[in-house]
């Protein structure tokens, strides 16, 4: 996982397993993602087709977290481990899977109502990526994230079909706008989740450097993400970790005052 956290989220070039560099590929364009992500027109579709009754954003959950039980071992095993039956018939009906699978579409429904504030919204993917440790084997391998997102892109694929109030090209904008989401939302959750100091009682989401092995961090901090204006130079003439630090919420704001005044 060297290179995933040292270089950033989107970062990901160079891996010895070939199996887990086509995992991880879903998330290496993160930075032109989040561009996409943020767009107007994609924002629009995103809040339009989101559920808005409680008990429909529930179900979305559900089917989302069943998609992912479908996949991964792991979760079956956290799921006898909690002394749960896992067969789906009877998680869906379990109160715990519920929370959680509300947990899940409360995530989504954040990145998507509350965009334009994206320092809170990557803050907040951050710390569910940091407690998800509490229940997610440290070593957790790279393909868990890849069934996470494909989980939830088939959820919404299904539901984009269903409607027949949208004409083909609506229902292209509209996966393309939701799978933009997921590769944001994900690529956050699983770089916080191997990244980010794993100390409980740090009050700052500070990214540490990790060895090749998962879940073994080293001392050091990594260089904090690009921002938009820096992204195109060179890494070596990128600030410091303290400087970029220091800088980046007041250029942050500047480039959103920036974008927000282009939209109008």
């Amino acid at each position: 996982m060297g290179n995933f956290c040292s270089q950033g989220i989107g970062g990901i070039e160079t891996y010895a397993d070939e199996k887990e560099k086509n995992y991880v590929r879903r998330f290496a364009d993160y930075w032109s993602k989040k561009e996409y992500l943020f767009d107007e027109e994609t924002l629009v579709t995103l809040r339009a087709s989101f559920p808005n009754d409680l008990d429909q954003q529930t179900k979305f959950g559900q089917q989302i977290l069943l998609g992912i039980v479908r996949r991964e071992p792991e979760f079956l095993k956290l799921y006898k481990k909690m002394g749960t039956n896992p067969d789906p018939a009877v998680l869906q009906n379990n109160s715990a899977f519920i929370a959680q699978a509300q947990r899940y579409v409360s995530t989504f429904k954040m990145a998507v109502f509350m965009a334009e504030k994206e320092t809170y919204v990557e803050n907040q993917l951050m710390a569910i990526g940091k407690r998800h440790r509490e229940h997610l084997p440290q070593d957790l391998a790279m393909h868990f994230w890849h069934s996470f997102y494909s989980a939830v892109l088939e959820v919404i694929v299904e539901k984009v079909n269903e409607n027949e109030a949208l004409s083909a090209n609506e229902k292209v904008l509209f996966a393309k706008s939701w799978e933009n989401l997921i590769d944001y939302v994900v690529s956050v959750v699983a770089w916080a989740f191997y990244c980010l100091d794993p100390n409980p009682q740090s009050s700052r989401l500070d990214p540490v450097k990790k060895s090749s092995k998962v879940g073994q961090p080293t001392a050091g901090k990594v260089e904090k993400k690009p921002t938009a204006e820096n992204e195109s130079k060179k890494t070596s003439d990128r600030p410091s970790s303290h400087e970029h630090k220091k800088s980046e919420p007041k250029q942050h704001k500047e480039e959103r005052m920036e974008r927000a005044k282009r939209g109008r």
